[in-house]
């Protein structure tokens, strides 16, 4: 059987290293995960430089491509993100 992989981006509006309650909650997802023998990566989106727009390539920098590379290649995708006001946060829009 071929393993499975994860990917979660986790749409944080905290940039590495700082601590982050979404990332807590998903420490707990990878690691169950892991037990399932389930392979897991976790993007924090944040940490990337994602353009606004509507395509797959905003160009000039657009960091979006090298992570939906990523979305193609996993077999389970998790959104993870903070809701601020009823909004999903901004970074889990992009």
């Amino acid at each position: 059987m071929e393993p499975i992989n994860a990917l979660i981006l986790n749409c944080t509006l905290k940039p590495s290293p700082q601590p982050s309650n979404t990332q807590a909650l998903l420490d707990k997802a990878v690691a169950e995960f892991g037990r399932l023998g389930v392979t897991t990566e976790v993007v924090r989106v944040v940490d990337y430089d994602v353009k606004p727009g509507t395509s797959s390539d905003e160009g000039d920098g657009d960091q979006w491509p090298l992570i939906f590379e990523k979305v193609r290649r996993c077999d389970i995708l998790v959104l993870a993100a903070p809701i601020w006001v009823g909004r999903l946060a901004s970074t889990g829009q992009r």
